[in-house]
């Protein structure tokens, strides 16, 4: 009877012991599932992305800027092409939903930046986009929302949007594409 109970208490820690190594294989998996979850939600590229468009324009225009190095010597080109522009109720920053205020809306501008060189470069995509608004060439808006520095690997392409908030109600809407202390292009919105 002793060797019985012997056997029985063994069962029952065995039993246990499978139990409870399916119990924390679960629990992992939760963990690895909600924290994969929640990376692929914060790190997604681009940060800015677009819900309940109200209105959209193609643009299409292509810009050239100087890349320079440390001694200000120019050693290359990026190709910045302004692709579409949006007027949009709601965007998504950084993994969250962002709402237009009343009497409010996002105006999201898509680029993309290509590298010819063989090596990464860095830009700051608000420093080449302004916004006219209302026919007012005093004052100029720079992008509220970007994702710079904005990261271009070499020898290659990388979409990412710039956004202003305006007023619903504005009017004659115009962007100036160029280096901050150089000529700027103005690209009329007719949104």
């Amino acid at each position: 009877m002793n060797t019985l109970l012997r056997h029985t208490d063994k069962r029952k820690k065995i039993v246990f012991a499978v139990i409870g190594i399916l119990l924390l294989i679960g629990a992992i998996a939760v963990l690895v599932r909600q924290t994969s979850s929640s990376n692929a939600s914060s790190t997604a590229t681009p940060s800015i992305s677009n819900n309940t468009t109200t209105k959209s324009i193609d643009i299409n225009r292509e810009f050239l800027f100087p890349i320079k190095n440390g001694e200000s010597e120019e050693v290359g080109h990026i190709k910045f092409v302004i692709e579409k522009a949006e007027l949009l109720e709601k965007i998504v920053v950084q993994g969250k939903t962002a709402t237009a205020v009343s009497g409010r809306i996002f105006l999201i501008v898509t680029a993309k930046l290509t590298n010819d060189l063989d090596k990464n470069i860095q830009i700051n995509t608000r420093d080449y986009v302004r916004l006219m608004r209302n026919g007012n060439s005093q004052e100029l808006l720079a992008p509220e929302i970007h994702n710079d520095p904005v990261e271009v690997l070499a020898i290659s392409t990388k979409y990412t949007r710039v956004g202003f908030s305006i007023g619903s109600t504005d009017k004659d809407l115009n962007l100036l594409i160029g280096e901050i202390k150089g000529e700027k292009q103005t690209i009329p919105l007719s949104l």
